[in-house]
């Protein structure tokens, strides 16, 4: 669903994705458990709602669904304003860059689920501020954060770092 300004200075995108698929695992175990392991999954349900103000000022909004218990919850709550000469300053509830994957959106995915490395060193949700410059052959990233997964906690949780550095080059 999209709404938008005559002029097109603002606009408002209302939407959703998911993932239904069917597993099957084939193992040869000597235990006492089931060689075969089969069934559907919902895996991925997200609704979202995102847009410009004014042309230099976006907002992206998304809620995500557990696939165990299908309890909401906050994903994404950024603000980003862009600059003319190729900044852009993020802040909010967002995927630290610490890995390339994490910048690809996961309805741009060629396969079901991001990499074990991905779930081991990434941020995943982070709350802080970014500034990301963005030239023709090469785009940089930099964050500072309340530190690793901490998505929806509030400033004085214990399992926030002070602050956490993040950085990322890329080249064309």
């Amino acid at each position: 669903f999209f709404l938008a300004s005559a002029a097109g200075a603002m606009n408002l995108s209302v939407g959703g994705m998911t993932q239904f698929r069917y597993t099957i695992n084939n193992r040869d175990t000597t235990g006492a458990d089931e060689d075969l392991t089969n069934g559907f999954e919902f895996n991925r349900a997200k609704l979202y709602v995102g847009g410009t103000v004014e042309t230099d000022n976006e907002f992206f909004i998304r809620i995500g669904f557990s696939p165990s218990t299908g309890d909401a919850a906050l994903d994404w709550a950024r603000m980003t304003h862009k600059f003319d000469n190729g900044l852009e300053l993020t802040w909010g509830q967002f995927l630290s860059p610490f890995l390339k994957e994490v910048v690809t959106g996961e309805q741009k995915f060629l396969c079901t689920e991001r990499s074990t490395t991905h779930y081991v060193f990434s941020d995943i949700f982070t709350q802080g501020v970014m500034l990301t410059h963005t030239a023709e052959q090469f785009r940089l990233y930099g964050a500072l954060t309340d530190g690793r997964r901490t998505q929806n906690t509030a400033y004085y949780s214990p399992t926030e770092a002070d602050y956490a550095l993040t950085g990322r080059v890329e080249f064309k």
